[in-house]
């Protein structure tokens, strides 16, 4: 991590990519592809 990667920063990150996985995971159902029902996100832990 680097001094500008805030808390702040940080949950605007995972929000932005977030929404882009969503807006993904939407378009890709539309096109009638395969079914994806579960999704899993792993981050690493805080501390150490």
């Amino acid at each position: 991590m680097s001094e500008e990667m805030t808390m702040s920063w940080c949950q605007k990150r995972a929000e932005l990519v977030y929404k882009c996985i969503k807006g993904f995971m939407m378009e890709m159902s539309s096109w009638g592809g395969a079914e994806m029902k579960n999704m899993q996100f792993l981050v690493p832990k805080v501390g150490g």
